[in-house]
C-alpha cells in the first residue's frame, strides 16, 4: 500500500481579547478625562459575546475622536487595526450618533479558498 502525503498548513489569525479590554477601558478613561467630552453622554462598550465594540456620543465630530483614540491604543497594545471592521455612523435618539466595531478573528472564506487555490496551483 502507498500512502501520498499533500502538505498542509493552517492559517491562524486572533486577537486578545483582554488587549482589546485593556483598549477599550483606557479609551473609557480618557473620556472621563478629557475636557471636551465632560457634560456628554459618550460612551465605549464591550460587547464580548458578539465581539462587537459599540459607541456613542452626542456628535459625529466626538465619535471620530473617540474612534481614533481607540485605534492609536490599539496599535500602542500591539492589536492590528485589521481585526476592527467599522460599520457606518448611524443616527440615535435625538442628536446622537452611534457606531458599531465589529471584531475580526481568521480570514474570510474567499479569502481561504483564494490562498488554497494559489498553493494548489504551484504544485508544491
Amino acid at each position: 500500500m502507498e500512502y501520498i502525503l499533500l502538505p498542509a498548513f493552517d492559517i491562524v489569525c486572533r486577537y486578545e481579547i483582554q488587549e482589546i479590554e485593556n483598549t477599550v477601558n483606557m479609551v473609557k478613561r480618557d473620556i472621563t478625562n478629557r475636557y471636551d467630552f465632560k457634560g456628554t453622554s459618550t460612551k465605549i462598550i464591550l460587547d464580548k459575546k458578539n465581539a462587537i465594540i459599540k459607541i456613542e456620543s452626542d456628535s459625529e465630530m466626538q465619535l471620530g475622536s473617540i474612534r481614533d483614540m481607540l485605534e492609536k491604543r490599539a496599535i500602542g497594545r500591539k492589536v492590528a487595526l485589521k481585526t476592527f471592521i467599522i460599520h457606518d455612523i448611524e443616527k440615535g435618539s435625538g442628536m446622537s450618533v452611534k457606531q458599531k466595531i465589529e471584531l475580526r478573528e481568521g480570514i474570510s472564506r474567499d479569502n481561504a479558498k483564494r490562498i488554497n487555490k494559489l498553493i494548489k496551483d504551484y504544485k508544491i
